[in-house]
């Protein structure tokens, strides 16, 4: 069924009381869905369809990504009634979002908005409310006025040809049919089950924008596979709260089909969704984090854009059928970094076919609230410039700027320009971004430009400088300020409490346009920010990051030192997290180093979960300039290289020489050797450096057989022996080489 009409939009200003306001629309429950910013319940209607009049109270303030997730959610046919302030110069519930310590209350500004409010007006107009009477006569009568004459249409399906695989489908698939919004997704989801049944290797992306019913066309497919049995896919997203679209049209299908099933509920990291025992089929739901565990052969992403750019490559590695379904432009993610970086990877594959939605079947085409998000939040702009614009750069015209958020928010270009930038080109970026852009009282927006326009953008959040009570109830676990990253890390983490009460920076988001990476105007935009710091008095500049090897790399050239790595992976991400640091007062330098005990560091390699990526390793020692500081096998004595030689030549386990056989690797690494193999390389980190069990790595690195994996791992200490070993225990090791041959 697709959705034939557009959706109506009627601002309401009112200074009615709450108390009497909200008593009042929930008289209208069974009519309308009342709504406020951070109600539990807004979650679940990420990617669901939203059959009501929807009235949405804005008074206490607006959470712009719960505002796109339910404009998205709302179907054609229905009206979204907006209860918006009299006046923007109260303290709002929502300000306690942006309260951090030590801002105060009358530093909060309300210009996102006070700007939301003025656009509102601008395309839809308003109705002023000031009694009871008048609100209940504005809701009914935009209800009138927007009588759902044809809610839905059912469109007519051709079946065409049907593939070979699934041609045992016919019939199911003419039932089938008659719930199929639109030709567009019938002829996707048979694009998705020939590729899902068969054995081959088979990489597809499902590409959509809001309402274009991504998530119905997965769980169209999902179900008549499940019905064809014997088949156990595997459903991967942020939470399982995102993916119950999926699951409603998958069910649908089966009871359609007169299928018993069996439906799951979230209880683990992997668990399964839905069951149909008579068929023998499963859909099992999974987060990013366990992926690499389970290594699944038939897997489905939902919102893949914002996975882990390393989980989903990770993917390609075990899993025989794969589908990538995103919504290419908005909030759920970085879907520019998406298609920029990874589709290109997939389009080298020969068994990689690019599927997309066009076609609006949640509401009408050209409908106004679409086109409203699009022009005032701009979550489906692109930023894009001609190839040749790298050779457009002039270095000597680039200037650095701090802007003012009251003027920002009256500049429409400027604004765009930034948060475009922020959020194309950076993973973590939402659409609330731009409320903390334009309110929050201890962020600030620096740009670099040319006499033409904006070519990168930094946010940066102002921490630390806490109070004696605020820094004793940190470090005594009490509570953990709301945005004091840094000052926490200090003071819990790395047990420095006092330098929690220095004034710090930390970059929050950094970000160019894309065709103009690697042409240092980021590093631009940091020592600039130093030398801004450094006049306003800050202490040190900071910025914490998902640790891939390029980011370690690209900090530690701009003079910062790692001292945190995260002890777990980000369970939806799949990343580890580090935290980096630069003094900007030359008293603090000495400290910035003793932050980070080197012995701690390799503690935390032992308590990570899975295999670290080794080039991040490697960049990670870099950074923590830690060389000088680990006493590792400059002491060794004649009997330390001697149990080293009895693994190395005699092929025992490194386990009888296990503190020698850790600082030699260690030292390896250190030393950013490069003459062992991937393998060796891979073997010695993760099994005695991490110290990860046989089974993770064997599962995790592919590795054939724990024998395969334990001569690998001589084979290596081999190599490190005679690199390091000092000549008299070379010739030792030789002749124990030559009586062993002797023997044989």
């Amino acid at each position: 069924m697709s959705h034939t009409q557009h959706r109506s939009v009627y601002p309401l200003i009112t200074d009615l009381r709450d108390d009497e306001l909200q008593f009042h629309l929930t008289l209208k429950n069974d009519l309308y869905l009342y709504l406020k910013p951070k109600q539990k319940q807004i979650k679940q209607y990420l990617g669901a369809s939203i059959k009501n009049h929807i009235i949405l109270d804005l008074r206490e303030g607006v959470d712009l990504d719960e505002f796109c997730a339910i404009i998205g959610s709302l179907c054609g046919g229905f009206c979204l009634f907006l209860i918006l302030p009299l006046s923007c110069d109260r303290w709002m519930a929502l300000d306690e979002e942006l309260l951090l310590d030590p801002s105060q209350r009358d530093q909060i500004t309300h210009n996102c908005l006070q700007r939301l409010i003025l656009q509102f007006k601008r395309y839809f107009g308003y109705q002023m409310i000031e009694s009871m009477a008048d609100l209940s006569r504005a809701i009914d009568q935009g209800s009138q006025d927007h009588q759902i004459i044809a809610q839905e249409h059912q469109p007519k399906i051709l079946i065409h040809e049907i593939p070979q695989s699934i041609k045992c489908l016919a019939l199911e698939l003419k039932e089938i049919s008659g719930i199929c919004a639109n030709q567009e997704q019938f002829d996707v989801m048979l694009e998705l089950m020939v590729a899902l049944i068969s054995d081959q290797k088979a990489y597809l992306t499902l590409l959509s924008q809001r309402g274009r019913g991504k998530s119905s066309t997965l769980g169209l497919a999902i179900g008549l596979l499940l019905y064809h049995g014997k088949q156990r896919f595997y459903l991967c997203a942020h939470l399982f709260e995102h993916v119950q679209e999926i699951l409603i049209y998958a069910q649908k299908v089966l009871k359609l089909l007169h299928v018993e099933i069996e439906e799951g509920k979230e209880r683990e990291q992997r668990f399964i969704a839905i069951d149909v025992p008579s068929k023998n089929s499963q859909l099992y739901f999974i987060y990013p984090s366990f992926l690499s565990i389970i290594k699944p052969s038939k897997l489905i992403f939902d919102e893949c854009a914002g996975i882990s750019m390393h989980v989903l490559q990770q993917s390609l590695s075990y899993a025989s059928q794969i589908v990538f379904s995103t919504t290419i432009q908005g909030y759920e993610g970085n879907a520019r970094n998406f298609a920029l970086k990874f589709l290109p990877q997939l389009n080298k594959n020969k068994s990689f076919k690019h599927l997309h939605l066009h076609h609006p079947i949640r509401w009408a085409k050209n409908d106004p609230l679409e086109a409203f998000v699009d022009d005032v939040l701009w979550i489906n702009a692109m930023v894009d410039l001609d190839r040749d614009e790298k050779n457009k750069i002039d270095h000597e015209q680039l200037k650095y700027e701090v802007l003012d958020r009251h003027q920002l928010a009256q500049d429409e270009v400027r604004l765009k320009a930034c948060f475009q930038i922020l959020l194309k080109a950076h993973y973590q970026t939402t659409v609330n971004d731009l409320w903390r852009m334009l309110d929050a009282p201890n962020l600030s927006i620096h740009i670099v430009r040319d006499d033409q326009r904006i070519l990168g953008a930094m946010l940066v959040t102002m921490e630390g400088n806490l109070s004696n009570d605020a820094l004793l109830s940190l470090y005594l676990d009490h509570s953990r300020p709301r945005g004091q990253l840094i000052p926490t890390n200090l003071a819990v983490h790395l047990h420095q409490p006092k330098l929690a009460q220095k004034k710090i920076c930390r970059m929050m988001r950094i970000a160019v346009l894309k065709q103009l990476q690697h042409l240092g105007l980021g590093c631009f935009l940091i020592e600039n920010l130093y030398r801004y710091a450094y006049q306003q008095g800050i202490d040190f500049i900071g910025a914490s990051f998902s640790a891939t090897a390029p980011l370690i790399s690209f900090w530690h050239k701009n003079h910062f030192r790692a001292v945190r790595l995260s002890l777990r992976a980000n369970r939806n991400s799949g990343d580890y997290s580090i935290l980096m640091l630069r003094s900007c007062r030359f008293q603090l330098e000495s400290q910035v180093p003793a932050l980070y005990q080197p012995l701690d560091f390799l503690y935390q390699l032992r308590s990570t979960e899975h295999c670290l990526d080794i080039q991040l390793i490697k960049n990670y020692l870099r950074a923590i300039e830690s060389n000088h500081c680990l006493n590792t096998i400059s002491h060794f004595q004649e009997d330390d290289w001697q149990k080293l030689m009895v693994v190395a030549y005699i092929g025992r386990s490194y386990e009888i020489a296990f503190q020698q056989s850790y600082l030699l690797c260690l030292q390896y690494f250190l030393d950013q050797k490069d003459f062992l193999d991937q393998e060796e390389e891979s073997m010695i980190l993760h099994k005695i450096i991490q110290g990860l069990t046989r089974d993770t790595i064997i599962n995790e690195q592919a590795i054939q057989s724990p024998t395969l994996m334990v001569k690998k791992i001589n084979q290596a200490i081999r190599l490190l022996f005679e690199f390091y070993a000092p000549a008299q225990c070379q010739e030792m090791a030789q002749g124990l080489m030559k009586a062993k041959k002797d023997q044989g």
